[in-house]
């Protein structure tokens, strides 16, 4: 018979220290489900709380546990929260607990889709390629899905865009306001297709090739550099030449346009000095080849010394004299 009286003894105790004396003060209605909104859970976000009015707005304002992230969850019990009372100089005496043994916490948020934050990215990136059509995707690997941050007024500041090489990936860091408060920093993965109607050869040009309009053809192609000066107009190739080999069907860069070559390599030319007032006309010898208007190194034949001299014309280059 005495064997039979402890766990009745111990059933009794355990069920009033969850439920509490038929005395308490105060009655906590557990929720099943709550939704909170700020750092931290008050027990009054997560339970009805019933009794004496000052012990109630105590209990209220009391801190269980930190919130989830914005998005997530979490699960509180009886037996958690009693701790947090004790912790706070509640007495088990004071309560009851009635209602759902557990309840699940989540936390309010506000979303901010990608669409939105594509929409920021275009107005800071597309004005760096000056007109041309841009296509902007946000990087997948790098950025999967929309945020989730807490509640409040919202604002999203774009920063200065960070560019790799060729440019045609970019990261551009967005602040995250709430409320008028800095809440985060993103850095945000960009990848970059720019399109124009560009020059692009019709077969395999040599170094030195003077181009014509047979050379050359228009088309919109995705360029490789971005914001690499790629020639798009006829009148600003036509009658050139180019200093390296470009294979068929590629876009030319205006880096490797020259004017039609006047002075070769080892030519003799004429050598013209000018400046106080004189003007001295000897013999040199070309150690580059160059285009109306290029700087070349040349060497006097009389004195040997080599000086660079700016190329005037057909066999004829010219110096500044001090």
């Amino acid at each position: 018979m005495r064997k039979m009286k402890v766990p009745l003894i111990l059933g009794l105790t355990l069920l009033l220290f969850i439920s509490g004396p038929s005395w308490a003060k105060a009655t906590i209605y557990l929720k099943s489900f709550a939704r909170v909104r700020g750092e931290y859970i008050k027990l009054g976000e997560i339970a009805n709380i019933e009794g004496e009015e000052e012990l109630t707005k105590k209990l209220e304002q009391i801190e269980v546990t930190s919130s989830p992230l914005p998005g997530r969850s979490r699960t509180l019990n009886r037996g958690y929260i009693m701790v947090r009372l004790y912790q706070n100089n509640i007495s088990r005496n004071e309560i009851s607990f009635k209602g759902a043994k557990e309840v699940k916490v989540t936390s309010s948020f506000n979303l901010i889709e990608k669409e939105r934050l594509l929409k920021i990215a275009k107005e800071l990136v597309v004005p760096f390629f000056k007109g041309k059509e841009v296509k902007i995707e946000i990087d997948k690997q790098r950025f999967s899905s929309s945020l989730r941050v807490p509640p409040g007024k919202l604002r999203l500041e774009g920063g200065t865009p960070s560019f790799t090489y060729l440019h045609n990936f970019c990261i551009i860091p967005v602040r995250v306001y709430i409320n008028d408060k800095l809440y985060q920093t993103i850095s945000l993965p960009l990848k970059i297709k720019v399109f124009e109607e560009v020059l692009v050869t019709q077969k395999k040009l040599l170094a030195g090739h003077i181009l014509t309009q047979e050379d050359l053809r228009k088309e919109k192609r995705q360029i490789s550099n971005s914001l690499e000066d790629v020639a798009t107009n006829l009148k600003e190739a036509l009658g050139k030449r180019v200093i390296r080999a470009i294979p068929a069907h590629t876009p030319l860069l205006k880096k490797i346009l020259r004017p039609p070559l006047l002075v070769r390599q080892g030519d003799l030319v004429r050598l013209i000095g000018k400046g106080l007032g004189i003007e001295v006309i000897t013999q040199g010898r070309a150690l580059e080849e160059g285009g109306k208007g290029e700087i070349i190194e040349v060497v006097n034949v009389n004195s040997l010394k080599k000086i660079k001299a700016k190329i005037v014309d057909a066999g004829v280059v010219e110096i500044m004299i001090n």
